[in-house]
């Protein structure tokens, strides 16, 4: 029996079938990550009405199930930043370091990713790891966020004693800083270095 030849359209059917299959799969994939979208958005805002009305209990619980539903959403970030705050106003520095680590990893938006890392240095200030901090800032060096983790530095310096990096900090933290309440407060910080130590040595040495 003769062998059949291929038309010269077969070889185009191939690639066409994998262009078919793939469209597919992308169009279910978006229907699904639009689903999750419209759930998580409904489970947020009820657990805004929940938070208003001081129901604690239960906004943890639902907050933590929205979380762990719909991980890969603006909303499970919302919430994580939420939790943390509750975490941080218990001294739960811990917990408050877990759901910051959660966002840091798998944060929906680029901001909210680095407004988990300046959070994130700042417990662990609390939890007495400064140094770990400050490595963790040298990521915001060239983000948004630039000018609240030079203010960050300046108070993790200043704890440290190390006065001249803590003004060159805040100075730096100034500069940039638009206005706002919190330039002020830099400002003040800025002032109330005291350089007594340093000049107590200098007259010791003479």
């Amino acid at each position: 029996m003769p062998r059949l030849k291929p038309s010269k359209y077969t070889k185009w059917l191939l690639p066409l079938c994998a262009i078919a299959i793939a469209c597919t799969i992308w169009q279910i994939q978006r229907y699904k990550t639009k689903h999750s979208y419209q759930q998580a958005s409904v489970g947020y805002q009820h657990l805004s009405h929940m938070q208003a009305s001081d129901n604690q209990k239960n906004f943890h619980q639902q907050a933590t199930a929205l979380s762990q539903a719909y991980p890969h959403t603006t909303y499970a970030d919302l919430v994580a930043f939420q939790l943390t705050r509750e975490a941080v106003q218990r001294q739960q520095w811990d917990k408050a370091g877990h759901y910051m680590q959660q966002v840091m990893r798998q944060g929906r938006t680029p901001i909210f990713r680095q407004l988990a890392t300046l959070r994130y240095a700042r417990i662990l200030v609390e939890q007495q790891q400064p140094a770990n901090a400050l490595i963790l800032l040298k990521k915001l060096e060239h983000s948004s966020l630039f000018a609240l983790a030079s203010l960050v530095k300046g108070d993790i310096y200043n704890l440290q004693n190390q006065k001249e990096k803590a003004e060159i900090a805040y100075k730096i933290a100034l500069k940039y800083l638009p206005a706002h309440p919190l330039k002020q407060i830099t400002q003040t910080k800025l002032s109330s270095i005291d350089y007594t130590p340093k000049l107590h040595n200098s007259h010791a040495q003479r």
